[in-house]
């Protein structure tokens, strides 16, 4: 597994591989002003991370990307900030930290499924 962070340390990234799938890509936010319904079914209690008041999580593999219901964080000071307008791939994954605007960028190019996150906006492909 391979974590990373945005040069704010806002967005914590890992990109992980899995047994017999594409690779996954998962990133939380310390903080995030986006709210996306929650998933059918709901989530734990404290567990939705989409509700826009606090921390929030999104996740990519070989399918649609989407907020996850999560009951812990990946978010790891020591983890090397990946600079803006550098990427880190685990194919078919690439994670792009695109600027202070943009946010960070995770894409399967096998699927062409992925998503753009920032603390203002959650932008799904």
């Amino acid at each position: 597994m391979t974590t990373f962070t945005s040069p704010t340390g806002n967005i914590s990234c890992y990109l992980a591989p899995v047994q017999g799938a594409d690779p996954y890509a998962r990133c939380d936010l310390a903080e995030q002003f986006w709210a996306e319904d929650e998933p059918e079914g709901g989530c734990s209690e404290g567990d939705w991370g989409g509700d826009g008041d606090g921390y929030g999580s999104v996740g990519v593999g070989g399918g649609d990307a989407q907020p996850l219901c999560v009951g812990d964080t990946i978010a790891d000071p020591s983890a090397p900030k990946l600079p803006y307008g550098s990427s880190i791939t685990l194919e078919p994954l690439t994670c792009t930290s695109v600027s202070d605007k943009v946010g960070m960028t995770c894409e399967n190019s096998k699927t062409g499924h992925g998503f753009t996150v920032r603390k203002e906006k959650l932008e799904r492909f």
